[in-house]
């Protein structure tokens, strides 16, 4: 009978694995390959780093400097579909991609039961639903990092769930040890795979910490992720100094594999410990030049040319004293610098820009994509001064579009997305009392609301909706849970 439910469950996750594959392809031949849809504004910095390394130039610009502005993972990807079909045409590493974006809701299921087991039919919901969800359909077909992020995003957080159990000895670890009174374990609990069931904290730190590490290479984010999990891992383990030392030296050794890799080849070219000279800009002309723009009194985009002329005057002194140009780290940290500054200057306004864009990160919608296409690729001044979140939300109850399919799209999502929010904050709320009664599932479930939060305080320069895509199979999951709790308080009432 176990069996039977066994496979029974392989059919629907087949089932579910070739849906998401459908309607990806669907989408994509049907609407997003027409006039280079998939194309977006960073896809050509990764396609020309793919098109370097496949010319066996390493990962450079095409003057022939060293690349430091981008993190290496996704155009490694491309370069390695180039080798075998050419550069003219990125289709065949767009359906390689969609084909692996279409196993995201395979690995939604499988972190669903992780954090609870006992919930089958919940986590069937949560697969269908990353099967049908918006974000994931458009970002498999994109040119972009956010599918191979989130896949890899997945693993990690499966593998580390499972580390968190056997460190706080759940589940997972007293079946593992159990099934040694099975012959078949008995034969190989003296072997390798023995080794890994009674070391099962090591093995899974070694895992999780790796697939990490190669998704700190595909989206700048993983110097922060990799800090929340070693705080997660000393919190959870302190009551076993010894293990948790080793537990902790084992992830970060395994996350530096890959990770410590670009680090090293940063540092041998600039003399800098770096992943990337990306924040500079970012902070400075998504952030702060709106927190800028008061205090100059202009528009954004004046406030931007003057943070910029400011950038090149103190530049231009450093060389001098330099003796030498200043490489692209050192121009990320002159930026970096002065945004600090404007931050400082300003903290009200800077704090409401700030909060202004975690909210837009929280509440904007995938299908703005899809407006923005329909409209041409028409640009909009998101960040003027006078706009706040009220226009961002007229767009979407009043969308600027004669599409009748497109306007349900978009209604659509309002619906689930309210749902999704809602349901997730009232499950967070119950576990917030669930960890004051000691619960250790609750402990494990606690500790992805801190990726959540992660995801969002990062969020604070930008505000734009695939900020929380990575976050979004936890706040499904989440909110499935919320939804099961409601109806079982209800059926428990009318029993």
């Amino acid at each position: 009978m176990e069996l039977n439910k066994v496979y029974r469950e392989r059919y629907f996750l087949a089932g579910i694995f070739l849906l998401s594959l459908l309607v990806r392809l669907v989408v994509f031949y049907t609407y997003l390959q027409h006039d280079e849809r998939y194309w977006q504004v960073d896809s050509a910095t990764y396609q020309k780093m793919a098109v370097a390394l496949v010319e066996g130039k390493g990962f450079t610009k095409p003057d022939g400097a060293p690349q430091v502005h981008r993190l290496p993972g996704y155009s490694a990807f491309l370069a390695s579909v180039y080798k075998v079909v050419g550069t003219t045409q990125p289709y065949a590493a767009l359906l390689v991609q969609i084909v692996v974006a279409a196993l995201i809701p395979l690995l939604i299921f499988w972190l669903s039961l992780l954090l609870f087991p006992g919930a089958l039919i919940a986590a069937r919901w949560c697969a269908l639903w990353g099967a049908l969800h918006g974000g994931f359909i458009l970002y498999a077909g994109f040119l972009m990092t956010e599918s191979r992020f989130i896949l890899l995003f997945l693993i990690f957080l499966c593998l580390f769930v499972s580390l968190l159990q056997a460190i706080i000895g759940d589940n997972y670890q007293e079946k593992m040890i159990s099934c040694e009174k099975n012959p078949l374990a008995l034969s190989v609990s003296k072997g390798f795979f023995g080794r890994i069931i009674k070391n099962s904290s090591v093995f899974f730190a070694f895992a999780s910490g790796l697939a990490l590490g190669i998704a700190s290479l595909i989206r700048p984010v993983g110097h922060y992720l990799v800090f929340v999990s070693l705080l997660i891992l000393v919190c959870v383990g302190s009551a076993r100094l010894r293990q948790t030392t080793q537990t902790v030296v084992v992830f970060f050794c395994s996350w530096l594999l890959p990770a410590g890799a670009w680090l090293l080849r940063n540092y041998l070219l600039t003399g800098y410990l770096f992943f990337h000279s990306l924040p500079g800009g970012h902070f400075l002309h998504l952030s702060a030049a709106r927190v800028a723009m008061y205090d100059y009194n202009c528009s954004y985009q004046e406030a931007r040319q003057l943070l910029r002329a400011e950038v090149q005057g103190r530049v231009a002194v450093l060389e001098r004293k330099k003796g030498a140009p200043l490489s692209e780290i050192e121009w990320c940290f002159v930026q970096e610098r002065l945004a600090k500054e404007c931050f400082v200057k300003a903290p009200l306004i800077t704090i409401k820009t700030w909060l202004t864009d975690i909210t837009r990160t929280c509440v904007s919608l995938y299908s703005a994509e899809l407006l923005y296409l329909d409209s041409g690729r028409t640009a909009i001044d998101y960040f003027a001064k006078g706009r706040g979140l009220f226009a961002g939300v007229k767009r979407y109850l009043f969308p600027p579009t004669e599409n009748l399919w497109l306007k349900l799209v978009v209604y659509a999502e309002i619906s689930m997305h309210v749902l999704l929010l809602s349901m997730s904050f009232f499950y967070c709320c119950m576990l917030f009392f669930a960890l004051l009664q000691g619960s250790s599932q609750a402990v494990v479930a606690g500790a992805m609301v801190l990726y959540v939060g992660l995801f969002l305080g990062i969020a604070l320069a930008g505000g734009y909706a695939r900020m929380r895509l990575p976050i979004e199979p936890l706040l499904m999951i989440f909110a499935l849970q919320g939804i099961v709790r409601i109806f079982s308080s209800k059926v428990k009432k009318n029993n």
